[in-house]
């Protein structure tokens, strides 16, 4: 049920976000880049917490470390989301998007 009500989650955010911020990222250049990367970082990045997260801890865990560490995830996610951008790293960003989600999630204080 947690994985299912997080992806409904972040594919709403995905869409409506993106279609709200679609006339920024037409007419504001500059700024349409770093919205892009805040948007499509917290996708990114929550989706990457959670892919790890929900196999590795409970639910109220989950939301604890989240809570905790949410601008490191975010700034995984944007790093990860600029990786998509450029052709031939795009095929690898979901597998260093992970790998990395995995690694700040094991050297937190207090990791397992």
């Amino acid at each position: 049920r947690d994985t299912l009500s997080s992806g409904i989650w972040l594919l709403v955010c995905t869409v409506f976000g993106n279609l709200v911020l679609l006339p920024i990222y037409f007419f504001l250049p500059g700024v349409n880049l770093v919205l892009f990367l805040l948007l499509n970082g917290y996708v990114l990045g929550r989706g990457y917490f959670d892919a790890v997260t929900l196999r590795r801890m409970d639910g109220r865990t989950a939301r604890l470390v989240w809570r905790a560490n949410r601008a490191t995830f975010i700034v995984n996610g944007a790093l990860a989301a600029f990786l998509l951008t450029v052709p031939g790293l795009n095929l690898v960003a979901p597998i260093v998007g992970l790998a990395a989600t995995v690694h700040l999630l094991e050297r937190r204080p207090g990791a397992a």
